[in-house]
């Protein structure tokens, strides 16, 4: 499961202005994962949950706020969905600006992603605010 993780993707996710925000996540087949967000780069680990989901823990290690440390984690739905090819996510974390803790999200190979027609993303992010009114894509 790990393997076919392995490589570069877009990560999309909601910030509380009904925005969608973009940052760059990065799988390595050793397990280890780096998203780079805002200026903040956090690194943790994958996690295989079972053949149809995977797990994401990640941390901003540096504390950028000096009180706590900022976690994110993330389960990806590998499964084909009706966001194909993008990951369907969910995710908790204390530091996005996000309305809840809790939010849904979107991965997607960053190949892929740029042979895309804007028509299809728009589609697709589309039907991902039907499901959670808190996605708007510009």
């Amino acid at each position: 499961m790990i393997q076919r993780c392995e490589g570069d993707y877009y990560f999309f996710y909601p910030k509380a202005n009904h925005e969608i925000l973009r940052a760059e996540l990065t799988c390595y087949g050793d397990s280890r994962v780096n998203l780079y967000l805002k200026n903040i780069a956090y690194s943790g680990v994958i996690r295989p949950i079972d053949n149809h989901t995977t797990r994401f823990d990640l941390s901003d290690k540096s504390g950028f706020t000096g009180i706590y440390e900022d976690t994110i984690v993330l389960f990806a739905y590998t499964s084909k969905s009706q966001f194909d090819p993008f990951y369907y996510c969910v995710g908790i974390s204390n530091g996005l600006e996000t309305t809840n803790n809790s939010f849904s999200c979107l991965l997607i190979e960053r190949e892929i992603y740029a042979g895309l027609p804007e028509e299809v993303i728009s589609s697709i992010f589309n039907k991902l605010g039907e499901s959670n009114s808190i996605f708007i894509f510009h």
